[in-house]
């Protein structure tokens, strides 16, 4: 075997072990991106979980001062007419309902479980709400 043998058998041997050396750290960096965006993805599930639980608490804190409005979104009273008092108060409150409606299916549809609740129980919710009041059902299909 003459010297030029030696050395490119040599030179093989190292550049495999570089080969080796350089899909080993690509392994490891391809593990921690999939680490990192799994922990980005459990961040976004939170803050946007963070962000229904304001929405719902906002929801309930018109209801409550509000109060006169609560039975034209839960206890089926008829649609309130332009005439009456209370007509922009829960025209109001029902707008913000569909807006908050709207954005959880958007984002439920976009990101499944990301409110922490399956879509099932948000549409029983849905389905419930809608059930319990005709001015909301009125606003929807309009």
């Amino acid at each position: 075997m003459s010297i030029y043998e030696i050395c490119s058998a040599l030179l093989q041997i190292v550049s495999i072990l570089f080969l080796g050396v350089a899909v080993f750290y690509y392994y490891r960096q391809a593990q921690a991106s999939i680490k990192q965006a799994e922990l980005l993805q459990i961040s976004l599930d939170r803050s946007t979980y963070s962000t229904f639980e304001g929405t719902v608490l906002e929801l309930s804190k018109v209801l409550i001062s509000n109060s006169a409005v609560r039975p034209y979104l839960h206890d089926n009273l008829p649609i309130p007419t332009p005439k009456d008092g209370i007509y922009n108060q829960v025209m109001s409150c029902v707008v913000f309902y569909l807006d908050f409606i709207d954005h959880l299916l958007t984002v439920e549809h976009q990101s499944p479980g990301a409110t922490q609740w399956t879509i099932e129980n948000w549409e029983k919710w849905i389905m419930d709400l809608l059930h319990s009041s005709p001015t909301l059902r009125s606003v929807a299909l309009a």
